[in-house]
């Protein structure tokens, strides 16, 4: 499920959103045919607590492409194209609140916090020109248990040794408020947050 975020453009972002749906699972030519019938797209959409419009969308839906994880649905590879440079995004655990916290929702329940991140990587360029392009949510008292996993595939990823940037849980959930996105998975592992900061593409 994604939120759309009420605006003056909400509707508008709403049919760009709704109709890359249908263009990465059915082609130019539906994506096209919903985006000029906006009344079937949007008619029956219910409204947001922010005024936006809320868009349901399956968590269960796979893609169909070569060398994709099946993790990532075309609602989720829409969104890692739209970011730009510096924009973040969330990975969080089964306990984050992300429904309240999330602009754009993203569900992924029953997978692993790791996982979800190792197929966000698999297409995702991190930001090298910061020094920490990726934060985690600190736990009190003790470095969380599943941090190495997360450097080591930020490591398999990058090609380079990241360190994660340990952020309180109430400065987290701030920060998550500005992402992008929130990715919600199904970890249970306590303290199990991400966040990664979107770099770019070179020729």
């Amino acid at each position: 499920m994604i939120r759309v975020p009420g605006s003056q453009n909400g509707i508008i972002k709403a049919w760009r959103d709704i109709t890359r749906r249908y263009f990465l699972r059915s082609g130019f030519a539906v994506g096209v045919g919903l985006g000029a019938i906006p009344k079937l797209a949007l008619g029956n959409e219910p409204p947001s607590s922010d005024g936006g419009l809320l868009v349901q969308k399956s968590s269960s839906e796979k893609n169909m492409l070569k060398s994709i994880s099946p993790l990532l649905t075309g609602d989720l590879l829409a969104i890692l194209s739209d970011m730009g440079h510096g924009d973040e995004i969330v990975i969080s655990d089964a306990n984050f609140p992300a429904a309240t916290i999330a602009g754009r929702l993203i569900r992924l329940p029953g997978i692993s916090a790791t996982d979800a991140l190792a197929a966000v990587l698999s297409v995702f360029p991190l930001d090298d020109f910061v020094d920490h392009p990726a934060a985690a949510m600190d736990a009190p008292g003790q470095r969380p248990a599943i941090y190495p996993e997360y450097e080591a595939a930020l490591k398999k990823s990058e090609g380079r040794t990241i360190v994660l940037e340990p952020v309180e849980r109430f400065a987290f959930y701030d920060r998550a408020k500005a992402a992008y996105a929130v990715i919600a998975t199904g970890e249970l592992r306590l303290y199990a947050n991400i966040i990664l900061r979107k770099g770019v593409l070179r020729a």
